[in-house]
């Protein structure tokens, strides 16, 4: 039982762990509301067992012992959690409706009803009985996590102790005789351990029966691993052609070698459980061996998945094929033998054997892995181009020494830990590199503006390309930042201690971490982010709907349209975030404070953000500007495109984008030549001989101004004579057009019109003298007058 509990139950330990974390805030919700006393007095039981779990962790040297204490302390303390949130809860309604109540009238006010003072007693002598009993509740736990904190302290001292006790050397002749003495006995001991089990088997389904269950479960044990190894193969010896499809194999094939073999040794000793074949102690060692095949197999996968030694195609580093070949088998033989050594070490735990050989197995595997090292670094090739990592030869030598000085100095514990963590950390490196690969890959290859799919996530959320890409990328690298997070501590430490320490840790952030007044917790994270995805989503829908298909239909006008849209949109964003903060447990005095301590940062460096803000509230309410105007700010003149809460962008007649700040229109002139109507007065200079006949000049003016479809007739068009020239009489004809953004064309029509009729009344248009140069230096006077 052991063996199943501490070794190869500790995954299974901590899911089940985090699960029942996970269901217990809803299965407390379903259950009938409990009264007040009740959770009183539920309190004295639990202070009762925990005085129990003290003292039968005092004086404890054993670690198995304590990991039985840590086993019975841990519901015990996800009770008191959920006894101390029921209580909190209930005591945060009293203060709510005594808040609703409101302080008693003073003496000279008038009396208020007395139902109502009646109500406020009661609520008053309620309150006092929860203040109490959260405090007690408060404390008692306080006292659990204490406990637990005192006991895990104590296993990490005791397994100090244990790593660098000092034995026997290796060149002690009483070491290997105590070995060779203590191998006997577990011979022995294993030998009456199969001898039982095939009893126990053979008394319930008889010689027979156990003989056929072991064919049939072995049958298919080894058509499921065929099975799985040929579509393996298959998947494998497929073509691959971007990073991406490399990275996938890769990921494929780590899984599948380290998952297959032990998920189907586990699927045999609970196809024999089943049966009622097996004992505890056989089934527990079964769980173990699975255990030590899978990290075994996770070697030999990480090896393969990495650099791929009979695949260059598919390796995922820029290695030759000989030295990867060198570093994919090594690896694996020395994942090898750290499986082995666990798989002794788990059948010397069911068996109960000595320490002697234990101690002796341990010092030959760790002289076995520093001998897999010295051959790795004799072999190694020399470096041409990516032949190897050129620092791996010294931390070997680094490793070899250690382990070596290790064994001579007697710390056997020590050597056998540093040597087994060696091997672990090395594929956990290449499984890294891996998954690590696989993920930027995806990111960056995969889901990006201009492949199928991320091109389908972007209508999906309304998300630009390059906003994809950033989200992408953000998401990349936290996601990476996490697996390394969550891949090394399991390394460094202890894997029992690190369950333990990890299935904690996991408690605390589902129950909730309370920071400066505010509890975190996985669940409101969880329910925040959704809301806050869910929040912009509809607003964003809801914006591009009323743009698209709502207002159009309104008969608003556009620029209005996109007005009430943006407001509506911004509406729905803020609602989003407020309701986001709010399953955050963030009140909204809290926000007063944050907004308070940002002010500071506001008046000193971002004023110019808020005045733009605020100026483009004000533009899209009073709405001085909008959409399609023809605008003059400073030196800029173009057509309005789009006004946001921060910036209005304005296309020049050049097809340029100009980005301006909102406050630009709001603190200083502009000129919108389309604010009201598009009509607008249009000018053509004109200058005629001195001795043209001006009526007949202007009456050729006004034709052709009024033949014009754009030029309104009311007012009629104009002709003045605005000066006596030097050269000639300055005429300017003036009129109006329908739609000033046309009044460039109308210009150019109507100047065309007046050149031909000019020419054809044979009336003069003066230019001013010039001096034609003439060859050799000469000049000639101009005839332009």
């Amino acid at each position: 039982m052991r063996v199943r509990r501490f070794h190869s139950g500790h995954v299974a330990a901590l899911l089940m762990g985090l699960a029942l974390a996970l269901a217990a805030p809803a299965l407390a919700q379903s259950d009938r509301p409990r009264a007040n006393a009740e959770i009183v007095a539920a309190l004295d039981p639990l202070k009762t067992s925990l005085d129990a779990v003290e003292e039968a962790s005092r004086g404890v040297g054993n670690e198995q012992t304590l990991a039985d204490v840590t086993e019975k302390l841990t519901p015990l303390r996800e009770q008191l959690r959920g006894e101390v949130e029921i209580l909190e809860k209930r005591l945060a309604d009293v203060d709510s409706r005594l808040k609703q109540l409101g302080e008693p009238p003073p003496a000279t006010a008038p009396p208020e009803d007395p139902a109502l003072a009646a109500e406020r007693k009661r609520l008053a002598a309620e309150r006092g009985e929860l203040d109490a009993a959260v405090k007690q509740a408060r404390l008692i736990a306080l006292r659990a996590d204490q406990l637990n904190d005192r006991i895990t302290e104590r296993r990490r001292t005791l397994l100090a102790g244990r790593l660098f006790a000092r034995s026997a050397g290796l060149l002690d002749a009483a070491f290997w005789r105590d070995a060779a003495a203590g191998a006997a006995a577990e011979a022995a001991a294993a030998r009456d351990l199969v001898r039982s089990s095939w009893q126990f088997a053979r008394d319930k389904i008889g010689a027979a029966g156990v003989v056929l269950s072991i064919v049939l479960v072995g049958a298919c044990a080894a058509g499921a691993i065929l099975l799985t190894r040929a579509w393996r193969r298959r998947l494998v010896g497929r073509p691959v052609e971007t990073r991406f499809s490399r990275a996938l194999v890769a990921v494929v094939e780590l899984a599948s070698i380290t998952l297959i073999v032990p998920l189907v040794l586990i699927a045999v000793v609970l196809a024999f459980e089943s049966l009622g074949v097996v004992t505890s102690t056989l089934a527990g060692l079964g769980y173990g061996i699975a255990g030590a095949v899978g990290l075994a197999r996770f070697g030999r996968g990480a090896a393969l998945a990495l650099f791929a030694p009979g695949g260059p195609a598919r390796r995922l580093i820029g290695f030759h094929d000989e030295p990867a070949k060198i570093l994919a088998a090594h690896l694996t033989w020395a994942a090898r033998l750290v499986g082995i050594a666990f798989a002794c070490n788990v059948i010397f735990r069911a068996t109960a054997a000595p320490v002697a050989p234990a101690a002796a197995l341990s010092a030959l595997m760790s002289l076995a892995i520093v001998a897999v090292a010295g051959h790795l670094i004799a072999r190694a090739p020399e470096p041409q181009g990516g032949a190897r990592l050129p620092a791996l030869q010294p931390v070997l030598w680094l490793f070899i020494a250690t382990v070596l000085v290790a064994l001579a100095a007697g710390y056997i514990g020590f050597a056998a830990f540093v040597a087994w963590r060696f091997v672990a950390a090395l594929a956990l490196v290449c499984a890294l590199w891996v998954v690590l690969t696989f993920v930027d890959a995806l990111f960056t290859e995969e889901l990006t503006g201009d492949t199928p799919a991320g091109r389908a996530i972007s209508a999906a959320f309304g998300v630009s390309p390059r906003g994809l890409e950033l989200s992408g990328t953000l998401l990349s690298a936290a996601l990476r930042i996490l697996i390394v997070l969550v891949a090394v501590p399991p390394v460094i430490g202890p894997w029992s201690l690190f369950a333990s320490d990890a299935l904690e840790f996991l408690r605390q952030v589902v129950a909730g971490i309370r920071v400066a007044g505010i509890t975190i917790s996985l669940g409101a994270i969880f329910a925040a982010f959704v809301w806050l995805v869910v929040g912009v989503l509809v607003a964003r829908t809801a914006q591009r709907w009323l743009e698209t298909r709502v207002m159009p239909r309104t008969g608003i006008d556009p620029s209005l349209q996109q007005s009430v849209a943006t407001l509506i949109g911004w509406t729905l964003l803020i609602a989003a975030i407020a309701l986001a903060l709010a399953h955050l447990g963030i009140e909204a005095q809290q926000i007063a404070l944050i907004a308070g301590a940002l002010s500071v940062g506001i008046g000193f460096g971002l004023q110019s953000v808020v005045s733009n803000f605020v100026s483009g509230i004000i533009l899209l309410a009073e709405r001085p500007i909008r959409v399609g105007d023809w605008v003059v700010v400073k030196s800029e003149e173009g057509i309005v495109r789009r006004i946001s809460v921060r910036a209005t962008e304005i296309e020049t007649f050049d097809r340029a984008s100009v980005i301006i700040p909102n406050s630009e229109f709001i603190t200083g002139a502009v000129k919108n030549l389309t604010h009201s109507d598009t009509m607008g007065r249009v000018t053509v200079k004109l200058r005629v001989a001195f001795d043209s006949d001006v009526e007949a000049v202007r009456d050729i003016l006004v034709a052709c101004a009024a033949e014009h479809p754009q030029v309104l007739q009311t007012p009629p068009p104009r002709v003045y004579l605005i000066a006596f020239g030097d050269i000639g009489l300055e005429l300017e004809l003036r009129f109006i057009v329908v739609n000033v953004n046309f009044s460039l064309t109308v210009k150019s029509d109507i100047q065309m019109v007046i050149l031909q009729r000019l020419r054809a009344a044979g009336v003069r248009i003066p230019a001013l003298p010039h001096e034609a140069q003439l060859p050799g230096g000469a000049a000639k006077p101009g005839a332009g007058a």
